[in-house]
């Protein structure tokens, strides 16, 4: 969980006095000692998703990508 939200105050500019709710950032990659993280923001939507650090970085965007775009599509019998 501290990996997400320091990944969402980067996204979000949210070290500065003047933290933003529209990200700086819509797409965010970190490889940490132990795992990689990716997170994707819009206006609307946030995801956050983590990975082996042997997955290479195009497949853990592309893995981020394509459940945002199923997420979306099923969005209705996801969540109420």
């Amino acid at each position: 969980m501290i990996a997400y939200g320091q990944l969402r105050a980067a996204m979000f500019n949210e070290q500065t006095a003047e933290p933003s709710s529209v990200p700086v950032q819509s797409l965010r990659y970190e490889l940490r000692s132990k795992f990689a993280v990716v997170g994707m923001a819009s206006g609307d939507a946030e995801l956050y998703i983590t990975m082996s650090t042997l997955s290479p970085k195009s497949v853990a965007v592309k893995a981020a990508g394509e459940l945002a775009r199923r997420l979306r599509t099923r969005h209705a019998d996801c969540f109420f």
